[in-house]
């Protein structure tokens, strides 16, 4: 892929640049960036199911009544 020299600079100072291959949207991003970004959207570690409970709990009784909460448990 070929950039023009005012898409290199807006790479090389952090911005994302969009372009069209093959009829798709996609952009450039530094990979410093991409990683940075990857990091808070997805997160590939083992994770124990007990740490979602509280989640489930509080979705669970949407009236927040602490009676059906503790029935859950």
């Amino acid at each position: 892929m070929l950039l023009s020299a005012d898409q290199l600079k807006s790479i090389q100072s952090g911005s994302p640049v969009p372009v069209k291959l093959d009829g798709m949207d996609c952009v450039v991003l530094r990979k410093d960036l991409y990683d940075k970004v990857r990091g808070l959207i997805y997160d590939d570690s083992e994770m124990d199911p007990r740490d979602t409970y509280p989640a489930v709990l509080s979705a669970w009784d949407q009236d927040e009544n602490p009676d059906d909460y503790e029935s859950y448990q």
